[in-house]
């Protein structure tokens, strides 16, 4: 059965969410981008890989030569003359070369440029990693602010009536002028709450539709039907997280590759203190005519030149290549511990968020039932006249507040279990 981790966005169970991160990992340009860039690691691992095995070249060349001769005065007419010869000559073969890894620097070479390639790869794996929480965060956002300028609407609705019922009790004469005025001004203190929701709305699908690769407003008419907020089971960490998942991040196996390729650099670096063989030599035929090349009685000719490279004096300088890359080396190691440490810190800091909110949220859902029923009551009591008008707005200003505060806190238990498995590295399997 497979990890439900591995599409933890999933568990939200909102087809919108599951089509947006689908829409972002095949379009967004930054992942595009970090995709482009293992290929290219791929290709480099391969052209390193490939000075391990020897080299063949063909080789083909033909020439036309004159060559005069100037005859002495007792040979040629009147004592005087010269005669001339033309040649062609084809020549076809083979040049080949082996540089001998006797001490292992190809070898190694090999290692970094492979260790690159993964590393290369993890980074891109962290691209895709940041890019579908930033997808689910801004998606979880944008529909805690619609919640919230339901909300919103809900109550300038109900105090927008609230109102006209003072205005009827005042020109009735059971009222007073100074109720009607409050509960207006209430009104259109909370009506002014709409334009900065609205706007930031507007910015988080904005951010959406570039996200998914697209411009701005490209996915303003599919997002604006309101949503409840993405919520998903309470009881998706109970089994517990294991320790060993911080493997996961691809930031950690990023620094792992890393600290393999600085491990190899300095068996490469080692290498060019000691003797280097090469083996290089020809194989091929010549003849005066084209149409004879493929005769086996044209003539042959081969070659072999061993060649030995010896470093002797070099005033140091690959013994100091030799403390540069241990010197890196140890700094790889310095940069392993400390993402291996922020890591962690990153995963208690979520695991802490994630569990204050969920019991935030609990005491704003038992907050926001009180202050319904307060609501109904204080209302009741005043048009009975025997409670104040004050009673009734203090009620229904603590209900839209602490409303709007548990829809925050709805979009935030989302958004921090999003932050979670972020900092659990999402469990993705390695890109193709």
């Amino acid at each position: 059965m497979p990890d439900p981790r591995d599409r933890w966005w999933k568990v939200f169970n909102d087809p919108m969410l599951n089509e947006l991160v689908d829409a972002a990992v095949a379009h967004n340009p930054d992942l595009n981008r970090a995709l482009a860039a293992v290929a290219a690691a791929r290709a480099e691992r391969l052209e390193v890989a490939g000075a391990y095995y020897p080299k063949i070249d063909a080789a083909a060349s033909a020439s036309r030569s004159r060559e005069v001769f100037v005859l002495p005065p007792d040979i040629g007419p009147r004592g005087e003359g010269s005669v001339s010869f033309s040649s062609n000559l084809f020549r076809a073969g083979f040049d080949a070369s082996w540089e001998l890894d006797l001490f292992g620097r190809l070898r190694r070479s090999v290692q970094a440029a492979d260790a690159n390639a993964r590393a290369v790869q993890e980074a891109a794996n962290e691209v895709r990693v940041t890019l579908v929480g930033d997808v689910a965060r801004f998606y979880v956002d944008a529909r805690g602010l619609q919640r919230r300028i339901e909300i919103t609407r809900e109550t300038v609705r109900a105090q927008r009536e609230t109102a006209e019922l003072t205005a009827v009790r005042s020109r009735a004469g059971t009222g007073r002028g100074l109720d009607v005025v409050r509960a207006e001004a209430q009104w259109q203190s909370t009506l002014a709450e709409l334009p900065a929701l609205e706007a930031a709305l507007r910015a988080d699908v904005h951010h959406l539709s570039v996200l998914t690769g697209q411009s701005p407003t490209a996915l303003s008419p599919s997002l604006s039907a309101a949503r409840p907020i993405p919520q998903a089971s309470s009881d998706l960490l109970s089994a517990g997280v294991p320790a060993d998942l911080l493997r996961r991040r691809p930031d950690i196996r990023e620094q792992e590759r890393l600290l393999e390729q600085a491990t190899a650099n300095v068996g490469i670096a080692a290498a060019d203190l000691y003797p280097s063989l090469t083996l290089a030599g020809t194989i091929g035929v010549n003849n005066p005519r084209l149409s004879d090349l493929h005769r086996t009685t044209i003539s042959g000719v081969w070659s072999i030149v061993p060649q030995v490279s010896v470093p002797l004096l070099d005033a140091g300088r690959r013994r100091a290549a030799v403390k540069v890359q241990e010197a890196k080396l140890h700094e790889a190691q310095a940069q392993y511990q400390t993402t291996v440490l922020h890591a962690e810190e990153e995963v208690e800091n979520a695991l802490a968020a994630y569990s204050t909110e969920r019991d935030r949220r609990q005491a704003l859902q038992e907050a926001a039932n009180r202050d319904e029923d307060a609501v109904k009551l204080s209302m009741e009591l005043y048009v009975k006249g025997l409670g104040t008008f004050l009673d009734v707005l203090d009620a229904q200003r603590s209900l839209f507040q602490i409303q709007s505060e548990l829809a925050v806190s709805e979009a935030t238990v989302s958004i921090e279990l999003i932050a979670l498995y972020k900092a659990f590295g999402g469990g993705w399997s390695d890109l193709p």
